[in-house]
């Protein structure tokens, strides 16, 4: 999910909250990619365009491939991922933790997205006593 929040600077952001569904996206690439139809031309805008998005259609298969085994076996072993980041910046560091259980996941999820909502980021996780 996106939740809009202000920072300390007074700059609107959008964080990103939610269980990791796929196993690793390629980040950078997805959004350059796509420039390239533009300036396709002829024969060797083409054979230049396969072989610029080559590399991105590998990187996606292999993924959906990976996601396969990885999401069976969080089911069996009870570990979810959970993340937020900012979708338009690195001024504050993401947040990533490994929750066990679905539910406790989707909790985290929730509470992660309230802290957001009230304070602008999300907490880190309370010290274990």
């Amino acid at each position: 999910m996106q939740i809009p929040a202000q920072l300390e600077s007074g700059k609107w952001v959008y964080w990103r909250v939610g269980r990791q569904r796929l196993v690793w996206l390629p980040g950078g690439m997805i959004g350059s990619g796509f420039n390239l139809f533009d300036s396709v031309d002829g024969t060797l805008g083409m054979v230049i365009l396969v072989l610029a998005l080559g590399p991105l259609l590998v990187w996606l298969v292999s993924s959906l491939m990976l996601t396969a085994v990885v999401w069976p076996w969080r089911m069996v072993a009870g570990k979810w991922p959970v993340y937020a980041y900012l979708k338009d910046g690195n001024e504050i560091p993401g947040m990533f933790r490994m929750v066990k259980g679905k539910k406790a996941a989707d909790s985290l999820v929730r509470q992660w997205a309230a802290d957001i909502e009230r304070t602008g980021r999300p907490q880190p996780p309370e010290a274990p006593r």
